[in-house]
C-alpha cells in the first residue's frame, strides 16, 4: 500500500487529485491505527482528517506522502495520549448528586458517570443491596429486609441492620466488621443517583459519553491561546464564543479545500 502512495504523481497543480489519491489508498488503514492507539473511533477519524489536512498544507515539501501521513497520525495520536494523562492526574471529583439535579432541573443531560458504590476490602458495596425508595426498604443480600427512615429535605438518612441479623446472616464476614452491624447512608437525592448509576452501565450511555472526547476536542480549540472571554457580560460572551467557532469552522473548511 506505501509502494503505491509513493507511486501518486504530484504535480504542483495537482494538490486535489494527489490527496484524493492518499486518501483512497490510506484512509481505513490510518483510521483503524489511530484507533488501536486511541481508542475512539470518533476521536481516530477526526485525528486521521487532521493529518490529511497537514499533509495537504505541506505537499509540495513532502517526498513521501504516505510516510509523512503515518507519522503525523502517530504523533497526533501520542498527543492525545499524553493529554488524557495529564488530565487523569489531575482530573477532577466527579458531578455531585446536586450538580447532577440541578442540570436536569435546566433541561440539561449531565455526560457524566456517576461514580460507583465503593466497596472497600472486598465487602459488600451499596450496589449489592436491593433499595425500594418507593416502598422505604432496603434488602440484606441474603433476604432481610429494614424499613428506610424518613429523609428530612436536604439530608441524608442512615438504615442500620440491627446485631440479630448480622449474627444470624451466613455472608456476615462480607458485609462489615462493626459490632453494632452494618450502616448504609440514602442520599437526600438517591433516586437521581440510583438512575445515574444504571444507566453508566447502559450501551446508549457509552455510545454517549464516547462523544464527549470530540466536543472536548473543539472545546479546547475555542480556548487555545485565549485564557478567559475577553468580552463582558453573557450576551457578548456567548456572541464572542458563536464568532471564534464560526472563525474556527471557517478556517477548517478552508484546510480540507472545501471551498476556493
Amino acid at each position: 500500500m506505501m509502494e503505491h502512495v509513493r507511486a501518486i504523481p504530484r504535480r504542483r497543480n495537482d494538490h486535489v487529485s494527489v490527496i484524493e489519491a492518499l486518501y483512497r489508498a490510506e484512509s481505513s488503514g490510518m483510521v483503524r491505527l489511530a484507533y488501536t492507539l486511541v481508542g475512539n473511533n470518533a476521536e481516530a477519524e477526526e485525528l486521521v482528517q487532521d493529518a490529511f489536512v497537514e499533509v495537504h498544507r505541506r505537499l509540495d515539501e513532502i517526498s513521501d506522502p504516505g510516510a509523512y501521513l503515518r507519522t503525523t497520525t502517530v504523533m497526533r495520536c501520542r498527543h492525545v495520549l499524553r493529554r488524557r494523562r495529564v488530565m487523569h492526574a489531575h482530573r477532577p471529583e466527579p458531578p455531585s448528586v446536586v450538580t447532577r439535579k440541578t442540570l436536569g432541573q435546566q433541561g440539561i443531560d449531565l455526560v457524566a458517570p456517576a461514580p460507583p458504590a465503593s466497596s472497600p476490602k472486598g465487602w459488600f458495596s451499596k450496589a449489592d443491596f436491593t433499595i425500594d425508595l418507593d416502598a422505604a426498604t432496603i434488602n440484606y443480600p441474603v433476604v432481610h429486609t429494614v424499613t428506610i427512615p424518613p429523609r428530612t429535605d436536604g439530608k441524608r438518612s442512615q438504615v442500620r441492620f440491627p446485631t440479630s441479623i448480622r449474627a444470624a446472616c451466613s455472608l456476615h464476614d462480607r458485609c462489615t466488621k462493626r459490632v453494632k452491624g452494618r450502616v448504609i447512608e440514602i442520599n437526600a437525592d438517591e433516586e437521581i443517583l440510583a438512575a445515574a448509576r444504571a444507566a453508566r452501565s447502559t450501551p446508549q450511555f457509552r455510545r454517549h459519553y464516547r462523544e464527549r472526547a470530540r466536543a472536548e476536542r473543539k472545546v479546547a480549540r475555542i480556548k487555545a491561546r485565549q485564557s478567559k472571554i475577553p468580552w463582558r457580560g453573557l450576551t457578548n460572551a456567548i456572541t464572542w464564543v458563536e464568532l471564534r467557532a464560526g472563525a474556527l469552522n471557517l478556517d477548517r473548511i478552508g484546510r480540507l479545500g472545501l471551498i476556493t
